[in-house]
């Protein structure tokens, strides 16, 4: 299991955004082989394994993905989310996630998440799976048509340099699911007498 499964570059992609953002929207005609890209809509859960892949996004720096979800390689994971609606509100960015650890060898594993270039989280556990969640500022997305979630491995490691089995790729962070919601706004308190 080596190599890296990789979409074209995002960086090419976003050049292209505002006639991405018109194909996601465009009906397709009976006949029509063009290809229309998929617009992530708020709350859709996106699965990284192969039980239930539902990645349908630009994408690079992902391993081939296993039943669980997929690793990443030492350097960064680039997702490339065009936007089914202009973003008003304040998001929250759900990721469920792998770091390989070890209590005796790698007691920590860390890495980054950046939105649109701009760190929004910095996670170091110990834990071998975890869910993060972070608040995404409006701000970042606004007037965009698209996003780049990008997930920074800072202590990538191979399983066999470990000890801990004999594979050798040097991985960084497994990426199981993830999703984006608009940020709920807080509820007034309610105080009753009793």
């Amino acid at each position: 299991m080596s190599g890296n499964v990789c979409s074209p570059s995002w960086t090419g992609w976003l050049a292209r955004a505002p006639q991405a953002q018109r194909e996601v929207s465009r009906p397709r005609r009976n006949g029509d082989t063009s290809t229309t890209l998929h617009a992530y809509a708020m709350g859709e859960a996106i699965q990284f394994g192969t039980e239930a892949p539902t990645l349908r996004y630009a994408h690079s720096g992902l391993l081939a993905p296993e039943p669980w979800g997929c690793w990443s390689g030492p350097g960064p994971v680039q997702l490339v989310l065009p936007l089914a609606a202009p973003v008003k509100r304040d998001l929250v960015l759900r990721v469920d996630a792998n770091l390989l650890v070890d209590p005796a060898t790698k007691p920590l594993g860390a890495f980054e998440i950046r939105v649109n270039g701009q760190a929004v989280l910095q996670i170091h556990d110990s834990r071998g799976r975890a869910e993060y969640s972070t608040r995404i500022p409006a701000t970042l997305c606004t007037g965009l048509q698209v996003m780049v979630i990008e997930f920074i491995p800072l202590m990538p490691a191979s399983p066999k340099e470990l000890g801990l089995s004999s594979d050798a790729r040097t991985l960084g962070v497994g990426l199981r699911s993830l999703s984006i919601d608009e940020e709920q706004p807080a509820q007034p308190r309610r105080w009753g007498r009793g």
